[in-house]
Parts: structure tokens; sequence; C-alpha cells
């Protein structure tokens, strides 16, 4: 967990009754959002249960705050990608999805602060990089389990990103791309 992020009450408890209930080995939450006039709001990820290998490999899933994670599936995937600059959860999940079953607690159990001068989720152009360094990683699974849509899909947000963090040149490397998966 960061530094200003914060488990709510009940939350290990929860999680905890869950995995043993289910006989699940990763479980997750909801969380709450803490906006900079201190306002809540549940966050609207995607919530996946069971066999979520191909669904993770569509979008983003949980944070790492909301995660209760058995050390035995940390271990067998080679615990985090260090090399990843931002989508560090997402990758992480796909790695597990491939292996383990999830379960969810719907309850919010966290929340995340978030502040004006944050880092990673500010920096536009890590984000993109981040978001392109999953693809790739995960190029030939995507291809296999989404097909030409699903890629096109992640080429399309990837040119947006790009765009977005005024890096031109991959804006349109992706634009192209986003043609040649129509063909």
């Amino acid at each position: 967990m960061d530094s200003d992020d914060e488990w709510l009450p009940q939350r290990l408890e929860a999680s905890v009754s869950l995995a043993a209930k289910k006989n699940i080995p990763v479980i997750y939450s909801k969380r709450y959002i803490e906006n900079c006039a201190n306002k809540l709001r549940v966050c609207v990820l995607p919530s996946v249960e069971g066999d979520v290998y191909k669904k993770l490999l569509e979008f983003p899933g949980p944070m790492f705050q909301g995660f209760l994670i058995k050390k035995k599936c940390l271990k067998k995937i080679g615990y985090l990608d260090e090399s990843i600059v931002s989508f560090q959860e997402w990758d992480t999940s796909i790695r597990l999805a491939k292996y383990y079953k999830f379960s969810f607690v719907k309850k919010p159990f966290f929340i995340y602060h978030r502040h004006k001068n944050e880092r990673i989720s500010k920096d536009r152009k890590k984000d993109a990089e981040g978001w392109r360094q999953i693809v790739e990683k995960n190029y030939k699974e995507i291809v296999k389990q989404l097909g030409k849509r699903g890629l096109r899909k992640h080429h399309q947000i990837l040119a947006k990103k790009y765009r977005m963090a005024g890096e031109f040149k991959k804006y349109l490397i992706y634009q192209i791309a986003i043609l040649k998966t129509l063909f």
C-alpha cells in the first residue's frame, strides 16, 4: 500500500472469510476514491470473478490495495514486474489470472486518496508507456483471446493516450496500427 491509501475496518476479515469460504487464492475488493475536496465516490472498475484472464486482457482490473493474494501465487508468477512504469496492478492481475481464479468482495474496503500532485497517474507519458508495456507483453495472448478487435481497442486507447501526452509520433504509429487491424 502507498502511504496515502487507507484500509477500512473489516477489510482483512471480509477478504480472508471469502477466501476461506470459496477456497479461492486471489481476492479483491471495490474501492472508494477521495478527491481533493475530500469527497468519496465508489470506483467503478468491472467486478469480475472466476476465470478472469480474458477480461483482464481487455481492461485494467484490481488495485494492489484491494488484493488479498496467497504468497505462493505471487511466487509462482515471479512477484511484481518492476520494469512496468505504470499499470503494475494490471500486469500482476493478468499474470495471476493465467493460473488462478479470482473472487470479489462487493463492498468497498479501502480508500484511494487522490491528491493534486499525484505522480504516476498524472504523468500522461508514463500512463501511455505503461499501457504500451502491458499490450506488448501480452500481445500474443491479446490476439489469441480477443482477436483483432481487442487489439484494435488497445491501439485506439494508446493513440489517445499518446495524443494527450503530446507524443505525436507515437500517436501516428498507433493510428496506423489501428488501420492494420481492419484488414
